[in-house]
């Protein structure tokens, strides 16, 4: 048993295996902090494919040792920082962007993973910085006038949807199964909203949206086909979502109509997130509208279960921790 100070954590031990436990307080590097997490908040797609299996591990990240400690979307207080860093203190409010150790008492960061929490954000609201940036990074894919398909609104097709309407969309469509998320999509500003398990869309597509400049899969499933089946002409297929299940589409369409597949730039993680921090602050983008849970790290596997097996529940999921 080691010396250090204890703390509880949630831990993947195999695919469906995961535990409240005991593990040992953080230490940090020289150029890293530790902040006591206050707000923590699952991801609905990684976090649930890598709890679940889904998500090859030994492929998506190959320098992950089991147990893990999960969890990539946290904010807090920091209460220790490392003998090189300069810019933060004792006492900061921080979003992490760090990937793992999110769901604990405590995390270790490196400086160029946190993000000061500006003034007046929650806790609660500061926990979605992390997702902030990783779906605004492919936003330099959304033109001014353009017609955008967001494919799959959870969390992160809810903040695509507003984004893309905050860069100068002329109208966005949301795609899911589930009522819930749909209603959700269209208090934020969907202008046509299409549940998906009635059928294929397409035809309702072309007869009520009309040309499609941008298809964004935030699903990770099979609908690159569907993308190249409604985008105009050098449409551009962005791809937000992580075909964990792999995809299939028709290559000679794809080819012919010059479908355009688009990632996402993050090269300048602090530049983007103050960007699109600064929609948040004029009100473009509203935090509060797919919180729909609290839990407590102590309910943890019951909230995977809940995410994982009845998304049409369960949207923004928020863990409350210090």
């Amino acid at each position: 048993m080691s010396n250090r100070k204890r703390m509880k954590a949630v831990r993947l031990h195999t695919p469906l295996d995961l535990r409240v436990e005991d593990v040992d307080y953080p230490l940090p590097g020289e150029d890293e902090v530790v902040l006591k997490v206050i707000r923590a908040s699952v991801c609905n797609g990684s976090d649930a494919a890598l709890y679940s299996g889904r998500r090859v591990r030994e492929v998506a990240y190959p320098w992950m040792e089991l147990p893990w400690i999960m969890g990539h979307e946290c904010a807090g207080e920091i209460v220790e920082v490392g003998r090189n860093v300069k810019d933060f203190r004792v006492g900061d409010r921080v979003a992490s962007m760090k990937y793992g150790n999110a769901f604990a008492e405590f995390q270790s960061a490196p400086v160029d993973r946190i993000y000061p929490v500006p003034d007046g954000m929650s806790y609660d609201h500061a926990t979605f910085i992390e997702p902030i940036f990783a779906t605004y990074a492919f936003m330099g894919n959304v033109r001014k006038g353009d017609s955008v398909i967001v494919c799959g609104v959870g969390p992160s097709g809810n903040l695509l949807v507003q984004e893309s309407l905050a860069v100068g969309a002329a109208k966005v469509c949301a795609i899911d199964l589930h009522d819930m998320r749909l209603e959700k999509a269209r208090e934020v500003g969907a202008a046509l909203t299409i549940n998906a398990s009635a059928g294929d869309p397409e035809e309702e597509i072309r007869e009520k949206f009309g040309r499609v400049d941008v298809f964004i899969d935030a699903t990770g499933f099979d609908v690159y086909d569907l993308a190249a089946r409604v985008l105009r002409p050098g449409g551009r297929l962005v791809m937000y979502g992580v075909p964990d299940s792999g995809v299939r589409y028709n290559g000679t369409r794809a080819f012919f109509k010059g479908i355009r597949f688009c990632g996402g730039d993050k090269s300048d993680r602090m530049g983007t997130t103050a960007e699109a921090l600064g929609h948040v602050q004029r009100g473009a983008i509203r935090l509060e509208a797919f919180t729909t849970h609290h839990f407590t790290l102590d309910d943890m596997p019951r909230v995977m279960e809940l995410v994982l097996n009845r998304p049409g529940e369960a949207l923004g999921v928020i863990i409350d921790i210090g």
